[in-house]
């Protein structure tokens, strides 16, 4: 038969330590159950909170570009900006206009050759 090896006894700084261990994993134990516990409260109140929220309006974002292209703007850069937008517009509605002219042209001269 094989003898046991004795273990050598537990020192005090050693039951220290364990002691300080069983200690910090207490404490994890009760902060867990704690977040347990009231989780359904939180969960209710945070669905109730966002159920009481309303949702941002469609065109949010759209005023949220509008007020940072006028805040670094100053007043005759925008009314410079809105005569360019304009005048754009106006040159597009020609070309739209000439494109549908020729068009027709091109239609009517078509149907004098058949």
């Amino acid at each position: 038969m094989r003898k046991k090896k004795k273990e050598p006894p537990i020192g005090a700084s050693e039951l220290a330590a364990l002691a300080e261990q069983e200690r910090a994993v207490a404490e994890q134990i009760a902060k867990m159950e704690e977040m347990i516990s009231s989780a359904p409260d939180r969960i209710r109140r945070e669905y109730e909170e966002s159920r009481s929220l309303m949702p941002p309006p469609d065109d949010w974002e759209d005023r949220q570009r509008a007020k940072r292209f006028n805040a670094h703007l100053s007043k005759g850069e925008i009314r410079n900006e809105h005569r360019y937008q304009a005048r754009s517009t106006f040159l597009f509605v020609l070309l739209v206009i000439a494109i549908f002219s020729v068009a027709g042209w091109i239609l009517s001269f078509i149907k004098t050759l058949a």
